[in-house]
């Protein structure tokens, strides 16, 4: 892992504005974003331990931590095309993510850990990630709608998500049941290289949300229980 390949992230949980008005704001920026790609769902399945590490780190505030979600895009759920195994790993303030292709498969009433591990069989993945996955279970499916935004200068992005869900996953049948939002909640997130971080104060400054530590499987997660170490 190069160092030129961690980046920041620097997210903003917003439910003083509206939508609209937290677009207006993007679009009138000085930096002169502008919209890029196409608003698309993202989903995501968390794997964490059997003692929930991941989002203890999370809670905890430790500087050196990983979460393991599957990503994939659109609004079907229940065939999953170009899924891509994650690992986003933080180091202090920055972060990277490791990628793996997965074969594609179906999330639909009854799926469970077993399930994904026939996933994980079927797909080429390095020995090593296959044996760290057998140690790890199902935590959380969650999807929202994304937007993406790009600098004049191609030197700062912004992704802005809406539209929150939260579904508890268990090993066993899953049925989807148990649902959660975040409703009237936006969240907007600041990308950017570490040797930009000087810069990037200056798109900070003037969006008036405060910087709030935001975590979307810890949000998530915390719908669902009250588990203390």
């Amino acid at each position: 892992m190069k160092e030129d390949n961690y980046r920041y992230e620097r997210k903003f949980r917003v439910s003083a504005l509206s939508y609209s008005e937290l677009l207006n704001t993007i679009h009138y920026s000085p930096f002169l974003f502008r919209e890029i790609y196409y608003p698309r769902t993202v989903n995501n399945i968390y794997l964490d331990s059997f003692d929930l590490e991941n989002y203890f780190d999370n809670i905890d505030g430790n500087s050196e931590k990983t979460k393991t979600r599957i990503r994939w895009y659109g609004n079907d759920q229940i065939k999953v095309n170009a899924p891509k195994l994650e690992f986003k790993i933080k180091r202090g303030h920055v972060g990277m993510k490791k990628i793996y292709t997965l074969s594609p498969f179906i999330f639909n009433k009854g799926f469970s850990r077993d399930h994904l591990m026939k996933v994980f069989n079927n797909s080429t993945l390095p020995d090593g990630i296959r044996e760290r996955l057998r140690h790890l279970r199902l935590s959380l499916y969650n999807k929202y709608r994304r937007q993406y935004f790009i600098s004049n200068d191609r030197r700062f992005r912004i992704t802005l998500d809406k539209d929150v869900y939260y579904f508890r996953l268990r090993d066993i049948s899953n049925y989807f049941l148990v649902k959660r939002s975040d409703y009237g909640t936006s969240v907007m997130e600041l990308k950017y290289s570490p040797n930009d971080d000087s810069e990037a104060t200056k798109i900070v400054e003037q969006f008036a949300f405060r910087l709030t530590k935001n975590s979307k499987y810890v949000s998530g997660v915390s719908c669902f229980t009250h588990t203390t170490r």
